[in-house]
């Protein structure tokens, strides 16, 4: 997302997913939009260069699980085309919640449980639909309506979700390694993490081994709506075992 509003490079979102076709090599869509005015626009796979009056962009490699279909495919915008999403995970309650939705009048185009994200997020908001899923995910609904990027992780962070800023630009990935390919990313070394990361093969707060990469805690979400306006929500954590006891 380009804060400054300067239009998203296709060829660069095209680099930063295509490194990562490894985690879904089914299938690959790509999105943009703008938070300024709302709008969208989903670029076909032959288009891997150029740039168009959007100043963000979603990218999405596919491993094709559950509806094999064309109609799981991702980024998903919903059907107020008021949301957009790019989801990686399971949600194991995904078809135990559909017919409450059902009930309230939404209907489905496809057996995925993205689209059942989709539509909890719509009836409930973004901290309801949290409340309700049971899974292992990473997600990323951009909120046309409210203007803001949405982000979270799992509660117990099985799922990778990281954030780099780079002057004007937020960029978020399932792999560092995609922030590679984005000209305005620069990698610094992070020796204060060293020790952690070789006792451990991991970093386990918000630190990374890149010192301008960091990530979503697990059981946390964020909002953002600007380089200024950010905000981190805590909406899990591991209960005391005392107090039940």
């Amino acid at each position: 997302v380009n804060f400054d509003k300067s239009p998203i490079d296709i060829g660069v979102l095209s680099k930063m997913t295509e490194i990562q076709k490894h985690r879904g090599p089914d299938d690959e869509g790509r999105t943009l939009f703008s938070l300024n005015d709302g709008t969208f626009k989903e670029i076909p796979r032959d288009c891997r260069d150029g740039k168009m009056p959007f100043s963000g962009g979603l990218g999405f490699n596919r491993l094709s699980i559950i509806d094999l279909s064309s109609m799981g495919s991702q980024p998903m915008v919903s059907s107020s085309q008021k949301a957009i999403i790019a989801f990686n995970g399971e949600i194991y309650n995904a078809f135990e919640l559909r017919p409450e939705l059902e009930q309230k009048g939404y209907s489905f185009h496809s057996n995925t449980d993205t689209e059942v994200i989709l539509n909890l997020f719509d009836a409930f908001g973004f901290e309801g639909m949290l409340a309700r899923l049971n899974g292992m995910f990473a997600i990323c609904v951009v909120d046309l309506k409210a203007k803001r990027i949405l982000l979270a992780r799992d509660r117990l962070g099985i799922k990778p979700l990281y954030i780099s800023r780079a002057g004007k630009t937020l960029m978020f990935s399932s792999e560092v390694k995609s922030f590679l390919h984005h000209p305005s990313f620069v990698p610094e070394f992070d020796s204060d993490s060293l020790d952690e990361y070789l006792t451990f093969r991991y970093c386990s707060g918000s630190n990374h081994l890149i010192s301008n990469v960091e990530q979503v805690k697990p059981g946390c979400w964020l909002s953002i709506s600007s380089l200024s306006d950010q905000r981190q929500v805590s909406y899990w954590q591991i209960p005391d075992v005392t107090s039940i006891v």
